[in-house]
């Protein structure tokens, strides 16, 4: 079997999702491939923070981070390259870390995590590391028995996460064959079936996930090319201004404003029904968890021997948490389509979403706006599209007229009205007005 074509950098990829049949044998043996591999993320995840702290801790880190960042308007190479030498003195990098996974296989673990997860295990390590080393996030946690890894996955076709010969499922290892759960009636399904016929298949990973309290697997195919396109993009030019709870679209066919996924609020009132009754039901299990006013003591929870009851109150919050996340990105994909349909390049202002969070928490947590320009750029850009962020400290639509005046307004007043004669909905407005801004 010859090595895979070298792809061109940057070529676009698509995964395709198809479900899993596993009997209970086959469940118990996936979950303890699953308990193994989290045992070796964490044991790399150690070594990774061990290498990053002796590296900070170096002398040479302070005098790297001393060199100017730009010299003559470009980055300064010699900052760079000092950071590079204390990387490879400490050994902190992505091969240095995938060499250390693939050493700590050694005898059981062997048979229960293979070479090439191996490899991606240690991958992810030295990226969340990395991450925090770079001050893009904060320090990572070791995950935890009941927070394992959710996914596993391979480099290539090379390793033990592959399509079985008869094509009917994915075949982990030499004697474990998960069925497909094929779905006739999803032309997705179909496609991602063709695209592998077709040679384009690139690796595959094993997910899982709850559902109703039990584990249930997928398997993901990582292809070749562009995802199959059910609606129809449009060729204009789109204004959009996203809110906490509303959503504004201007285009050249008209302008609509909508309530920003509508559906949920219903399933706010069960989540906060479960939440109640499990909130009643640890004040009735474990009173010394709380003071005399009421209120929860500080530090850890003594609450761990659960009833029955409450476990299944704790499961069913838990699913209704998983429904309203599946529903909710299901809405903002029909949305993102809709938007798309009418031009797939799209100017909308820069926003703090962590900043709504803090105003606007719950409202903000249940509709996710933040995710949906999230998806609705993945969208655009697998379009040939943009999604362009202009910038609200220079540009101020929201208080600005065509007219050219600039007039604070309180969030609490959704009209905009000017002396000029101009009065129309305030979100529909700047969403015009961000329409006709160039970006740049």
């Amino acid at each position: 079997m010859s090595r895979a074509r070298k792809r061109p950098k940057g070529a676009p990829t698509v995964v395709s999702t198809i479900p899993l049949r596993a009997t209970p044998t086959q469940a118990k043996e996936v979950g303890s491939r699953f308990e193994c591999a989290r045992l070796l993320y964490n044991a790399c995840l150690r070594v990774a923070l061990d290498r990053a702290g002796a590296m900070r801790a170096d002398p040479a880190w302070e005098q790297a981070t001393s060199v100017p960042r730009v010299v003559a308007g470009k980055p300064n190479p010699a900052r760079a390259q000092a950071f590079r030498e204390l990387r490879a003195r400490h050994g902190f990098g992505e091969w240095p870390l995938q060499s250390v996974a693939s050493g700590l296989r050694v005898g059981w673990l062997r048979e229960k995590v293979f070479a090439q997860e191996a490899q991606v295990l240690g991958k992810r390590a030295y990226d969340v590391v990395n991450r925090w080393v770079l001050g893009q996030s904060g320090r990572p946690r070791f995950k935890g028995k009941g927070h394992g890894l959710h996914s596993l996955a391979c480099n290539d076709l090379y390793g033990a996460l592959r399509i079985s010969a008869d094509g009917g499922g994915l075949q982990w290892g030499a004697g474990l064959v998960l069925p497909f759960a094929f779905d006739h009636s999803n032309p997705y399904q179909w496609w991602a079936a063709a695209q592998v016929g077709a040679g384009r298949l690139r690796s595959c990973r094993i997910v899982r996930g709850r559902v109703r309290g039990r584990w249930v697997y997928v398997a993901q195919l990582v292809l070749d090319g562009r995802p199959l396109s059910r609606y129809q993009v449009g060729g204009g030019l789109v204004g959009l201004d996203v809110g906490p709870s509303t959503v504004a679209v201007v285009t050249d066919q008209g302008a609509w404003k909508e309530t920003f996924c509508a559906e949920l609020d219903h399933k706010a009132v069960e989540l906060r029904r479960l939440q109640r009754r499990l909130d009643r039901q640890h004040r009735a299990g474990s009173p010394a968890c709380f003071d005399d006013a009421g209120r929860h003591r500080k530090g850890v929870c003594s609450w761990r021997e659960r009833s029955k009851r409450a476990g299944r109150t704790q499961a069913s919050l838990a699913e209704a948490h998983r429904r309203l996340a599946e529903h909710r990105r299901s809405l903002h994909g029909n949305l993102a389509n809709r938007v798309l349909g009418q031009g797939t390049t799209i100017h909308t202002e820069k926003l703090s979403y962590r900043a709504w969070q803090r105003r606007f928490g719950r409202s903000v947590g249940r509709r996710a706006p933040g995710m949906f320009v999230a998806t609705l750029s993945r969208k655009a850009a697998s379009a040939g599209g943009i999604v362009a962020l202009v910038n609200t400290r220079t540009t101020r639509l929201s208080q600005r007229c065509v007219c050219g005046a600039v007039q604070r307004k309180p969030l609490s007043q959704r009209t905009h009205r000017c002396g000029c004669g101009v009065e129309a909905d305030r979100d529909v407005f700047a969403a015009l007005l961000v329409r006709h801004v160039d970006p740049r």
